[in-house]
């Protein structure tokens, strides 16, 4: 990735645009993805406590 964002800096704007959007939904799908990781981790202590 860092050798991308050092080759970004000479990309055209189009091109800068959709680099950023990327990373943003990057960021997004990361974040729901540690959400239901936590959801999942809770869920399974709560089914070890019920048995």
């Amino acid at each position: 990735m860092k050798e991308w964002a050092k080759i970004a800096i000479d990309l055209p704007d189009e091109m800068r645009n959709r680099y950023r959007l990327a990373r943003e939904k990057s960021a997004i799908l990361l974040g729901k993805l540690s959400t239901f990781e936590s959801l999942l981790e809770h869920y399974q202590g709560e089914t070890h406590r019920a048995t």
